[in-house]
């Protein structure tokens, strides 16, 4: 836990030469940004000129950031919801799978149709949940994607809706996901980042039952980040000091959890999928969450725990995780790594990942209606 976490690179599918490999040869150290911006050509119709936009090529992440992603099993055409979001790498990951690259190289538009028609704002008003106006994109110093003469290249009811309370992680949010993903998901409305002032409970309330698919990676005591900033306080020893870490304070996150995973199985389907997710090794605010919220739902039986990991078939324990990878790859080998909590939940260890980590992730499955929150 003391050791300097280790980083791993996430190739994009959007550029010249892009792909969806992961880099995972990096070392502890945080790789420097050198990854250059690489040209996009997006060909829209044959009686329109070629866009080409810079991008950036590739994202410096935690391997566990992919992994949540990938259990959820987001697909294109559905609309999805990352609470949580800041600072992005979860949302590029999900983006990639909800906007493959395939999409991007057709040449052939059947029909004009593509540009939303909804004029309503907020998703929780629409029948389809479209995702709001292009004003309601965070506009960060990179300003608002310009606007396009030429027709949407594909039509796509994929919806991705990025959420974070903090102004100024939201701003970084949008900022990274307007240096990752071509302009056009934002000018017509495939990404929406969320203006919520909130802590993220609100979504019970402003879209329920509009998702398929919810992930929430839900903020925590991180105790990871914790033994670091003590190290480099006390230069290099020291422990955990109590204004950093405390039972009262596992009890205050774990609060907060229990109301953000509520709101976030109000907001899904039935039938659709939540991922609760932290970076937390605490069992007060991993298990404990997932086993408060299914004896709130136990009563009609309106949540049960997925078995399924949502990685794929494991990969084998003694091989190691090739220096580029794909991110089928990278889910395999984390799958054979990671160990079943009681809940039925899955947490991966700094020490048997490798260094990345660690994770806790539960999927949990809406069977119905959830009618009302029960103590």
């Amino acid at each position: 836990m003391a050791a300097p976490p280790r980083h791993a690179s996430m190739r994009m599918p959007y550029t010249e030469d892009g792909s969806d490999e992961v880099v995972c040869a990096a070392t502890t150290a945080t790789p420097a940004k050198t990854h250059v911006r690489r040209q996009l050509i997006e060909t829209a119709s044959t009686n329109a000129k070629d866009i080409m936009e810079a991008l950036f090529d590739a994202y410096v992440l935690d391997v566990a950031s992919i992994v949540c992603a990938c259990a959820l099993g987001a697909q294109p055409g559905e609309k999805v919801l990352d609470m949580c979001s800041a600072p992005g790498g979860k949302a590029l990951a999900l983006a990639t799978d909800m906007f493959p690259w395939q999409r991007w190289v057709e040449t052939d538009v059947a029909n004009d149709t593509a540009a939303a028609s909804d004029d309503d704002d907020d998703v929780s008003s629409s029948p389809r949940g479209s995702v709001a106006h292009e004003s309601d994109v965070v506009d960060d110093e990179l300003g608002p994607a310009a606007p396009l003469a030429v027709k949407q290249p594909f039509t796509s009811e994929s919806h991705l809706t990025c959420s974070e309370a903090s102004a100024e992680r939201r701003q970084r949010l949008a900022r990274t996901l307007r240096e990752h993903l071509p302009s056009r998901l934002f000018q017509w409305r495939n990404i929406r980042v969320a203006n919520d002032v909130t802590d993220g409970a609100e979504w019970a309330h402003k879209a329920p039952s509009i998702f398929h698919r919810v992930l929430l990676d839900a903020p925590c005591t991180s105790e990871r980040h914790l033994v670091r900033q003590a190290a480099s306080r006390g230069g290099g020893g020291g422990g955990l000091m109590h204004v950093d870490w405390s039972v009262a304070r596992c009890r205050r996150d774990a609060e907060r959890q229990v109301k953000l995973l509520m709101a976030a199985l109000r907001a899904v389907r039935v039938g659709g999928v939540v991922v609760y997710a932290t970076c937390s090794i605490s069992p007060a605010e991993n298990d404990a969450v997932v086993r408060k919220v299914l004896m709130r739902c136990a009563t009609d039986g309106e949540v049960e725990v997925c078995e399924d990991a949502g990685l794929g078939a494991a990969g084998t324990l003694d091989k190691d995780l090739p220096e580029v990878a794909t991110r089928e790859q990278v889910c395999a080998w984390m799958a054979s790594r990671c160990e079943m909590t009681p809940c039925g939940g899955r947490i991966a260890l700094p020490d048997r990942c490798d260094g990345f980590g660690p994770l806790f992730w539960c999927r949990l499955l809406k069977i119905k209606p959830i009618v009302e929150q029960r103590s």
